[in-house]
């Protein structure tokens, strides 16, 4: 049960990575344009979107970003409930476009890792038919369009991820929905509320003080999860 528990926390982790930005209507048709587009992650500068979360997980989580999204940080205060286990988590996910930092509130501990992003971007310099990043993104995560569907007064585009049970709706491939089903656990991300444009904080994409950082391989997050729940066990028993 406790590996179902961390494993619903590794695909909620993943809904966070693949949203990603349309910007096909900010800029012209010009060379230089395009070569912008490549280089954005949202299609508006800069935004607060807070969400509510439910199903098997409760909670809230809101997200901050500037500079097109290459700059993000999302805090988030859910608890989830499979059977009779539960598990609170208060996380803080900072990425400044070089590293992403993944933080435990009430630990004050959290783990550091090259940004995914700047790797993909990466591995995609180069090709030929390399359009905008945002649909790169979710190509690359398995994503596949499955239609259109109006949410909060806003066209999306859905896509879907069966690699992972879910479902995604995208406003300016910012995400705006989420319904993930996957064995016991199922859980609905829906956006309450986006100021659009405005000055973000910069304390909000700050590391907070005292938080203990591992450096860590994004590639094996499920096995680093799950070694740490391991040592946390550890230190219970010997108390």
């Amino acid at each position: 049960m406790k590996k179902i528990i961390i494993t619903s926390f590794y695909f909620v982790f993943l809904i966070t990575l693949i949203s990603c930005g349309d910007t096909s209507n900010d800029e012209s048709g010009t060379e230089q344009s395009s070569l912008a587009l490549k280089e954005r992650r949202y299609g508006l500068k800069s935004a607060i979107v807070e969400y509510d979360v439910s199903g098997s997980q409760e909670g809230t989580r809101r997200l901050y970003f500037d500079n097109w999204g290459l700059r993000q940080a999302e805090y988030s205060n859910t608890t989830i409930t499979i059977g009779q286990f539960s598990k609170t988590a208060n996380l803080v996910n900072i990425n400044d476009g070089e590293w992403q930092y993944i933080i435990n509130m009430e630990t004050k501990s959290g783990t550091k890792s090259q940004s995914q992003l700047k790797e993909l971007k990466t591995q995609l310099e180069g090709e030929q038919y390399f359009n905008e990043l945002g649909e790169q993104v979710i190509l690359k995560m398995g994503g596949q369009k499955v239609g259109e569907e109006e949410y909060m007064e806003k066209e999306c585009v859905i896509y879907e991820f069966r690699n992972l049970g879910l479902k995604a709706w995208y406003w300016k491939w910012i995400l705006l929905k989420s319904e993930m089903h996957s064995g016991q656990i199922n859980i609905a991300v829906t956006a309450r509320n986006i100021q659009e444009n405005i000055r973000i904080p910069e304390g909000k994409f700050r590391v907070p003080e005292d938080i203990s950082l591992n450096e860590v391989d994004l590639h094996d997050i499920e096995g680093q999860m799950r070694r740490e729940q391991e040592e946390r066990d550890k230190e219970k028993k010997q108390e």
